[in-house]
């Protein structure tokens, strides 16, 4: 029973989020990382920002964005505006308002609401016409994006 990739990611969430007390997300890690081993999409999302931001282990980027890509490959939308976002405040990766705007669009033709949200946040930092270009480059980069998740 206990081997159930779906149990394990509960059983880490509880511990994660605290649901029988206090929050332990020391705990919660490698409950979340066996179901994440079986490629749980939301274990391997929640331990790439585990990771990704030292919450219950010492902080490490690369192992972070490693689960969160991984995710993202397999299809994960939230995962998705995850790594967008990283590139709109360039943690890990460089700062990048196009490529999180192309990683925001694509997780909107997966189904993440969302995504038309963090798109419209980016009109805090950009005029119109300047705006409408980058969404129109991120459109195009789409393909090769979604190229590059799908190898």
């Amino acid at each position: 029973m206990f081997g159930l990739p779906e149990v394990e990611f509960n059983i880490g969430t509880s511990f994660l989020l605290g649901y029988s007390g206090k929050a332990d997300p020391e705990s919660a890690l490698p409950w979340l990382e066996k179901a994440a081993a079986k490629k749980h999409l939301s274990a391997m999302r929640n331990v790439g920002l585990m990771y990704m931001y030292g919450n219950g282990c010492a902080k490490n980027e690369p192992l972070g964005y490693d689960y969160m890509l991984r995710a993202c490959k397999a299809g994960d939308y939230p995962s998705l505006l995850n790594v967008g976002q990283l590139y709109l405040v360039g943690t890990y990766v460089k700062k990048d308002p196009l490529e999180a705007a192309a990683w925001f669009i694509l997780s909107h033709h997966m189904g993440a609401p969302e995504a038309a949200e963090k798109l419209e946040s980016l009109r805090e930092h950009f005029e119109e016409d300047e705006l409408e270009s980058m969404v129109e480059k991120a459109q195009a980069r789409i393909p090769s994006l979604s190229a590059e998740l799908n190898s």
